[in-house]
């Protein structure tokens, strides 16, 4: 599937490290003052019965653990980012996160793939993220290990005329928004849109 951005002699721009650096600041702070909520409701709650043997409480304080340190994370940095392409401090920022190849939505996966391998571009006293000053797209190692890339702006919209599934053409079927040919169900504001693209290209081309 091809995706562009809304007018193909629009240029798609990295954001500058200042605003990358206040949307970060601004997710840790959101995820730190989650931490802190989730410690109070802890300590009110006391998950963990003081009658039950030293073993099982130990398991079940690694078990809140990672449920109070993994819960900000997926809330926070993930799953904004794999359905929305932002984070709430990217979004504040007017920042977007989008696959490289396709300048489409990560999926879960990718984004959780992101955020993990965060840390590693502090690795080598942050070397991950000063060789993105000599990238054209400014992208760090997490960005390259993920096959991510952020953008100045909302995500770009997706356009196409062809099933992504078996690559069947798909103008003058729009009314139907079903593939002919595989079945497969396809948004026919999305094809419309590559329809005007492709007749946009072919008038100043």
């Amino acid at each position: 599937m091809r995706l562009t951005h809304n007018l193909p002699d629009t240029g798609l721009f990295p954001p500058s490290f200042l605003r990358r650096f206040i949307a970060a600041a601004i997710d840790l702070v959101l995820c730190y003052a989650t931490f802190f909520v989730e410690a109070v409701m802890v300590a009110i709650l006391q998950p963990i019965p003081m009658h039950v043997p030293a073993a099982e409480q130990r398991l079940v304080a690694n078990i809140v653990a990672v449920v109070v340190i993994s819960l900000p994370v997926a809330l926070i940095l993930i799953l904004p980012v794999s359905r929305g392409g932002h984070t709430p401090g990217q979004f504040l920022c007017a920042i977007s996160v989008v696959r490289a190849d396709t300048k489409g939505p990560t999926g879960l996966i990718r984004a959780a793939g992101r955020t993990l391998l965060w840390p590693f571009s502090f690795a080598c006293l942050g070397m991950g993220f000063l060789t993105a000053l000599r990238d054209p797209m400014r992208r760090t190692w997490h960005d390259k290990l993920t096959g991510t890339l952020m953008l100045l702006g909302p995500p770009p919209e997706l356009t196409t005329t062809k099933c992504e599934r078996c690559g069947y053409d798909l103008r003058g079927r729009l009314t139907m928004g079903r593939c002919p040919e595989c079945g497969s169900v396809f948004e026919p504001d999305t094809v419309q849109r590559g329809i005007e693209q492709d007749e946009h290209r072919g008038r100043y081309c």
